[in-house]
């Protein structure tokens, strides 16, 4: 059956950002590019932006969930490998922003699927 070519859009579009998102996390420190933002503020924005491409690829709120732990326990891991990377480091402070960014669209979301359903039924 052929997919809609929203939904390839949208899973092309993680995919690319998944390797964007690994391919920073695992770059010398020397090499980074420079972004004249907050540190803990890109982590936010990154990850809510990687959590809101899950959402759009998933419409049931257990895939959601499944997708926003994912996305964590994934962060986790690019923060410990980190480590390896010269002038690296892995750090709570950024998997907790990391974790904030997904928490945040992931109920932002949740909070819009509740009102729509509300709506629905007036």
């Amino acid at each position: 059956m052929n997919k809609p070519p929203l939904k390839i859009l949208s899973r092309l579009l993680f995919i690319t950002y998944a390797i964007v998102i690994t391919g920073l996390s695992l770059l010398p420190s020397k090499d980074m590019p420079s972004v004249n933002l907050w540190d803990k503020l890109q982590h936010f924005a990154a990850y809510f932006i990687f959590m809101a491409l899950v959402l759009a690829l998933f419409n049931n709120s257990r895939a959601r969930l499944f997708g926003a732990i994912t996305l964590i326990l994934y962060s986790g891991l690019l923060e410990l490998v980190q480590a390896l990377s010269p002038g690296r480091s892995a750090s709570t402070a950024d998997l907790l922003a990391n974790a904030l960014g997904v928490a945040t669209a992931w109920a932002i979301a949740a909070a819009w699927q509740t009102v729509r359903k509300r709506l629905k039924r007036e």
